[in-house]
């Protein structure tokens, strides 16, 4: 492992693990809440918010993931970069997809 790649790495490492500002919805998703069925608005608006968080959260964790891969077997800065691009890639979809249960599936599924 080149000393040098270690030290460019890691700012991305620390930048992945910078603290998430607050969350809201986005406008459509404001809406999908707004057109769903009134006993369903919360649990539509739980489930959102769920799905957004463990997007950030496996954004963070993948991108982390991707550059101490990099670092450890000692790949380029650039290949290092790359490895935390894809990591982060992969981490978002796999945690916006694993963050909701059977539950909220359904609710979102019943409720576009």
């Amino acid at each position: 492992m080149k000393p040098k790649a270690f030290v460019f790495a890691m700012p991305l490492a620390m930048l992945a693990g910078a603290p998430a500002v607050a969350q809201n919805l986005s406008s459509k998703e404001r809406a999908r809440v707004a057109r769903a069925a009134p006993q369903d608005q919360d649990a539509v608006y739980n489930c959102l918010m769920a799905k957004k968080k463990g997007a950030k959260t496996g954004t963070i964790a993948g991108g982390a993931a991707g550059v101490a891969g990099g670092v450890i077997g000692g790949a380029s800065v650039g290949g290092t970069i790359i490895a935390g691009a894809v990591g982060a890639g992969a981490g978002r979809l796999l945690g916006q997809g694993t963050s909701t249960n059977s539950y909220c599936d359904d609710v979102l599924k019943h409720n576009k």
